[in-house]
């Protein structure tokens, strides 16, 4: 994994002559602004910008690919390729490209099937015009208008990315704000900084269509809260208005696994309702006792680290929980978000405030506070 961690001038459009990017990965600049750089768990893919703002893909992702298969075959971790599906708590089948099936009987199964694109009602994603994250990667050439719909982690990402090329950058949210499930002073500031970038960003927008047509789109969208509708013309427009847990055909229904929306919910060790099972990742969910919201946000860097805390768990060593793993950390170029702990929303809200037993009024008296 490459990071280089300098800063720039993110203010003015610079030619790039190499650039890695990857799905929700750490975004930085070389200090001559000619080398955009990324972290990331899953993939890089790198592209050289050519005359006429051309692109063209240097390397792809199979070099990481095939590096996973090596560690694992070196760590003696046997591994089936097929669709598999569990059976019992005991035992997953696996069914092969070519048909055929095997049964693996095991003492512990833990789920990371990860997540996938979230699609938009009304919106097809032919990944020419209209794209996914995978297709804003694989652009043959920079776009002078690039719209974003979703102002969350991945959106924002590739929108600096393209920016930074020099797009124009157009970035439409639903909500009222960026980021959601972030802190709101923060993401304010954020938002002041990304803007100075040259991103612009409609606010409190619905996007009802989106029409292709001749190598171009047209954004048609309205206020949430109702009123007159309006067009935005556009080259490429990204779809990232989040991701959704790809757990379809595991056979949660079938022995009994709690999931809510296809996202599996679990404790605080990442263990399902059936105890011997374990999902990590974009695949799991557990919901904040105080207010309901997700206390799980889907970055890779945290799927890491799910599946270290839930290793240490199965082998009974160090036995950690959820609370127990930073909640964030969210960079663009040199821009960075990183959270850990309870949020101020949680910290405020009346019933942890007026619950003597909460965690964080028994560290206050502690502590004599």
């Amino acid at each position: 994994r490459l990071v280089i961690w300098n800063r720039a001038d993110l203010t003015k459009p610079q030619r790039v002559e190499k650039i890695h990017t990857a799905p929700i990965a750490a975004l930085s600049m070389s200090p001559d602004g000619k080398t955009i750089a990324t972290a990331s768990w899953d993939s890089s893919i790198a592209m050289t910008p050519l005359e006429g703002g051309t692109t063209r893909r240097l390397e792809g992702h199979q070099g990481n690919v095939n590096g996973v298969g090596f560690l694992l075959k070196k760590n003696k971790v046997d591994s089936h390729f097929g669709l598999g599906s569990i059976l019992s708590p005991n035992q997953v089948k696996v069914t092969a490209e070519d048909g055929s099936q095997s049964i693996l009987d095991t003492r512990n199964i833990v789920i990371a099937t990860g997540s996938e694109v979230t699609p938009l009602p009304g919106v097809t994603i032919d990944e020419k015009i209209v794209v996914s994250s995978t297709g804003a990667l694989d652009l043959e050439k920079v776009p002078q208008h690039f719209v974003v719909i979703g102002a969350g982690v991945i959106g924002l990402e590739l929108g600096s990315v393209w920016r930074r090329l020099g797009a124009k950058v157009t970035v439409v949210e639903y909500l009222d704000r960026i980021l959601p499930g972030l802190d709101l002073e923060v993401t304010k500031q954020f938002q002041r900084m990304l803007e100075k970038q040259g991103i612009a960003f409609e606010l409190g927008q619905k996007v009802t269509k989106v029409e292709s047509k001749n190598n171009s789109a047209k954004v048609s969208l309205e206020p949430a809260q109702g009123g007159a509708s309006r067009q935005i013309d556009a080259d490429i427009v990204l779809v990232a208005i989040g991701r959704r847990a790809f757990t379809a055909g595991l056979g949660l229904d079938i022995i009994g696994i709690a999931s809510d929306r296809g996202k599996i919910l679990i404790d605080d060790h990442f263990r399902t309702n059936i105890p011997n099972i374990y999902a990590i990742g974009d695949a799991a969910e557990k919901h904040d006792a105080v207010d309901g919201s997700s206390s799980l946000i889907p970055l890779a860097n945290l799927a890491n680290r799910h599946g270290r805390v839930t290793a240490d768990h199965i082998a009974n060593r160090r036995i950690r929980d959820v609370g127990a793993i930073g909640t964030a950390i969210v960079k663009v170029f040199d821009l960075a978000i990183a959270t850990t702990g309870w949020s101020a929303k949680r910290l405020t809200s009346a019933k942890t405030a007026n619950d003597p037993n909460s965690r964080i009024n028994k560290s206050l008296r502690k502590w004599n506070c």
